[in-house]
């Protein structure tokens, strides 16, 4: 009975993720890096690190996979795999359903293998630049060849602005004869150029030594569209219910997007899978602004903007990195400007004269991973 749901939920995701319109975005990125850790029980040690990723992004539906090969200076070596998919329903006023799967397996040296094989139901509650949630998890978790269930109940709430956002979550689980309830609390801030992430937590268990505090820091620094610098540390607490052993660690590495994103960028394969993944929200965009797209030549796509009575309009989206680009004015209130776009689904906002950022109609509106309203386009 403990594979039912995990089997349902990741029959419905991959389901979706087959019919859904052929307009997801592809990601690939592989990490490069030196860590010095120290797992409870072990001497510290430095490392190397190499983590592969690979990422499909739909309209509604999220697919990722993530290895991680970490080599230690003592020659033992450590090898992890993920894989998980996220599914949102259509959204219902301001209530949204997700539906979620994901396994994963870890291989460490002279041990037998940890894995698990969780299914997970979200509802989330969506506000303008607030929201909060509800979930529940259940599943099994392996050691060797021994099976065992394992539950997850969940709360948590956020709220955000296009460049701050912070949240709070409350996990309760439970697995064998032991169970214990985390608290954590984070916030991102986010530039053109940089990513600031950071998140503190308790841990209470029915079963140990009582409360344990934990927390980590990481940061994002963007050399070019395809290469940033990643530097992070801190402490996480062991996961039984995935076969994670609890660590105090610092990184530092190096990040190359193989296939670059042309969403905002998520700094970790737990982050992605448990984002709100933007949907199809019934709303028009402003009708202050107008927007086209034609293609101009094999290679190349126009973008075309109609603001009467305007007489500047700049342009950013996931495919400019978020940063404002002019739009020429070809005639009053008809503006342009001429990209290479590859076919796929893209995310926009325009603004008119310095104003705030607004939906252009003709672009569907839809809301980011915080809730805030963004325009979708198609490129054919």
């Amino acid at each position: 009975m403990t594979y039912r749901w995990p089997v349902v939920a990741a029959t419905a995701v991959g389901f979706h993720a087959l019919v859904a319109p052929l307009t997801a975005q592809t990601t690939a990125s592989l990490e490069l890096g030196g860590s010095l850790v120290q797992y409870d029980g072990f001497l510290s040690s430095g490392a190397v690190y190499g983590t592969p990723m690979l990422r499909l992004d739909g309209r509604a539906h999220s697919i990722a996979a993530q290895g991680s090969y970490i080599l230690f200076e003592s020659g033992s070596r450590i090898l992890q795999g993920t894989a998980a998919g996220g599914w949102l329903t259509p959204r219902f006023g301001p209530w949204r359903g997700e539906l979620s799967a994901s396994a994963g397996v870890n291989g460490y040296q002279d041990y037998p293998s940890y894995g698990h094989v969780l299914g997970r139901g979200k509802l989330h509650l969506i506000g303008d630049g607030i929201g909060a949630w509800v979930a529940g998890a259940t599943g099994s978790s392996f050691f060797g060849a021994s099976w065992d269930g394992a539950t997850e109940l969940a709360v948590g709430a956020w709220a955000a602005t296009p460049e701050f956002g912070g949240g709070v979550t409350l996990t309760h689980s439970r697995f064998l004869d032991s169970t214990f309830t985390d608290v954590v609390a984070g916030g991102r801030w986010r530039t053109s150029v940089a990513e600031l992430d950071a998140s503190l937590g308790i841990r209470t268990s029915a079963v140990g030594r009582g409360n344990r505090l934990y927390g980590d820091i990481g940061a994002r620094f963007r050399l070019s569209s395809r290469f940033s610098i990643l530097a992070s540390g801190g402490r996480y607490p062991a996961d039984p219910v995935r076969g994670v052993l609890a660590a105090s660690y610092a990184n530092l590495g190096l990040r190359f997007d193989l296939i670059p994103s042309r969403r905002a960028p998520l700094t970790s394969l737990s982050a992605a899978l448990r984002r709100v993944v933007p949907g199809a929200a019934d709303r028009r965009g402003s009708d202050d602004a107008s927007l086209a797209i034609e293609p101009s030549t094999v290679d190349l796509t126009r973008v075309r903007v109609s603001a009467p009575g305007a007489t500047r309009v700049e342009l950013m989206g996931d495919f400019t990195d978020w940063e404002p680009l002019p739009l020429a004015s070809e005639h009053p209130g008809l503006f342009e400007i001429v990209l290479r776009l590859p076919p796929g689904s893209y995310r926009l906002n325009v603004r008119l004269d310095g104003g705030r950022w607004i939906v252009p109609a003709g672009a569907r509106v839809e809301e980011d991973d915080f809730g805030q309203k963004v325009g979708i386009i198609l490129v054919p």
